[in-house]
């Protein structure tokens, strides 16, 4: 049985924070992955499809060829509380049964942040923060449909969070482009 780890804050706790921006719409859409695809190349490309310098992709039941995530370990240095490990590769097809993606933006380019669940082909479920480049689809001709929501009025930008020391994705607002409907029937 694995033992219950206790980690090291670096400084004193900050008090729970809440930090929200109100999107002035969300419009929700089904895109179409299909074939042998990295997720994180779909994702980029579906954000840029949309202009969007806002949204949340949710994958589902996805055939993998192999897969790889990262999880939290202690930062030797204790610069912050954690820090993320070498990739943790499933090199066999696998499932990825859910991941969220947040997509962001930074002054060049799209930025993903994806947390996801692995079955493996023994049935053990793994999972942490996806590696980019190293989740490939295995869908041949099928198709899967995934569901995301593009935000108008909101950017989400890295900003470092002095708690943790990560780079995290901040919302702000942004004046609204009036974006018509009918762009997002493209992904449908």
């Amino acid at each position: 049985m694995n033992e219950l780890k206790k980690y090291a804050h670096p400084g004193p706790p900050s008090f729970p924070r809440h930090i929200a921006v109100k999107a002035s719409r969300a419009d929700y859409f089904y895109a179409q992955l299909t074939g042998q695809v990295d997720v994180f190349a779909f994702a980029r490309a579906v954000a840029q499809q949309l202009g969007t310098r806002a949204a949340l992709i949710l994958f589902n039941h996805v055939p993998l060829s192999r897969a790889a995530f990262h999880v939290c370990e202690d930062d030797p240095v204790h610069g912050r509380i954690l820090r993320y490990s070498q990739a943790v590769v499933v090199p066999e097809p696998c499932e990825l049964i859910a991941a969220n993606m947040t997509v962001g933006e930074s002054a060049t380019e799209v930025l993903l942040h994806c947390h996801g669940a692995i079955a493996k082909p023994c049935g053990a479920v793994v999972g942490g923060h996806l590696a980019e480049g190293q989740c490939i689809t295995q869908l041949g001709d099928a198709t899967v449909r995934v569901l995301c929501m593009a935000l108008t009025g909101v950017s989400l930008t890295p900003q470092n969070d002095e708690e943790t020391g990560f780079p995290l994705l901040s919302p702000s607002h942004i004046s609204s482009v009036n974006k018509s409907r009918s762009a997002y029937k493209e992904l449908l």
